[in-house]
């Protein structure tokens, strides 16, 4: 599914393709200070390099994960592994939302107890999460 990604102020715009039309919430306790709640994200079907992105900032959050944002105006970007083998973009920034279905949440067991979401969707706590990454 092709799409495109962009910032609020237009200096970050680049093409995706996304791996199908679902989207899931994470609720690790450090998308919850990034995001201010929880991150609602989109998996790419192939890597980006950002660096190549102009005005587009890494930030190595942990030793496994990096987080991307736009250093002019802040819009969160996407979440990548540090080896760059999974990406997750903004369900937020894509241009075309049409067809998106919610489907996944991921760190359930970090969730705010005050977001109460109605939708069923499958659900992983965060060590179903990283053994998934490390199969």
């Amino acid at each position: 599914m092709k799409n495109k990604i962009s910032c609020l102020c237009g200096a970050c715009e680049f093409g995706v393709e996304l791996e199908n039309n679902e989207i899931g919430a994470c609720h690790c306790h450090m998308c919850q200070k990034w995001a201010a709640g929880l991150f609602m994200a989109a998996h790419l079907k192939n890597a980006v390099d950002f660096t190549s992105i102009k005005s587009a900032k890494v930030y190595v959050s942990s030793e496994w994960g990096r987080r991307i944002f736009c250093e002019n105006c802040g819009t969160i970007l996407a979440w990548q592994m540090a080896d760059a083998s999974f990406t997750a973009v903004s369900a937020g920034a894509l241009e075309n939302k049409d067809g998106l279905v919610y489907a996944e949440e991921i760190f359930v067991d970090e969730k705010v107890p005050a977001y109460p979401l109605a939708e069923s969707t499958r659900k992983k706590t965060g060590v179903e999460v990283f053994a998934q990454f490390e199969s």
